[in-house]
């Protein structure tokens, strides 16, 4: 059974913090021509580079993913807690405080940010792009702690919803996007068809060129055979020449 890792440190929450902020127009952004999964993925790496140089262990790239979701998991739920206890106590003081962590990610999206503010259980589509998720099969995952974590009292593992039939706005935002890539699939497999026949055509050009020196051979062996049995090739050649 593999040790469990250190908990996550103020320091370290407020460096993921600090470094998404620098980073959300990557991660954040969605999926085009000029913005690939390979950028998304050095974003990450990049904060991870900039958490472990002080860190007692070593947080791999989807160790900080799953501690972003987390944190905003754990913000969601103190927000919600919070405006229950406003509306109970008709805006007085409440007890149900936010966290430094927590007032800094929403200061981050924003308290009216699907991810703050969406349906309890829910998550912002945004928030998950990180993740693979087809256009045609969007799954929803929701924020739970990994087995790294003990912040948050509930269930250790992240479960995932699928929802097929859901649509989502972000379904119909690049409606192109989907022909866009039938369209490279198939100029690359015109491209491989393409190169196939170039090396069948060149293959097909070398078995000629064998066929042309094996001919030669032939006929210069004939010849010399013909020429010690004293035949005269150039008569050969005269009578092969005339009609039946």
């Amino acid at each position: 059974m593999s040790k469990r890792k250190p908990n996550w440190t103020e320091r370290e929450k407020n460096i993921l913090i600090e470094e998404y902020e620098k980073k959300r127009h990557i991660l954040k952004a969605k999926f085009s021509s000029s913005l690939t999964s390979g950028d998304k993925t050095r974003a990450w790496e990049e904060i991870a580079h900039a958490i472990n140089p002080g860190s007692s262990v070593r947080r791999s790239t989807k160790g900080i993913q799953k501690k972003w979701d987390n944190i905003c998991a754990t913000a969601k739920t103190e927000v919600s807690a919070h405006r229950r206890s406003q509306k109970q106590t008709g805006r007085g003081p409440c007890s149900n405080d936010i966290s430094s962590i927590s007032q800094k990610v929403c200061d981050i999206l924003g308290e009216d940010s699907p991810t703050i503010s969406g349906i309890e259980g829910g998550v912002d589509i945004d928030e998950i792009d990180h993740k693979s998720v087809s256009n045609k099969n969007k799954r929803l995952y929701v924020c739970l702690p990994d087995s790294e974590d003990e912040d948050i009292p509930t269930v250790s593992k992240r479960q995932r919803i699928s929802q097929g039939t859901t649509k989502t706005s972000s379904d119909d935002s690049n409606p192109t996007d989907p022909l866009i890539a039938l369209r490279t699939e198939v100029l690359n497999l015109e491209k491989e068809k393409l190169k196939l026949q170039t090396e069948t055509l060149k293959l097909e050009k070398e078995k000629l060129a064998m066929e042309k020196n094996k001919l030669a051979l032939e006929i210069t062996k004939l010849s010399f055979e013909m020429k010690t049995y004293g035949i005269d090739v150039d008569i050969i050649k005269f009578h092969w020449l005339l009609p039946c």
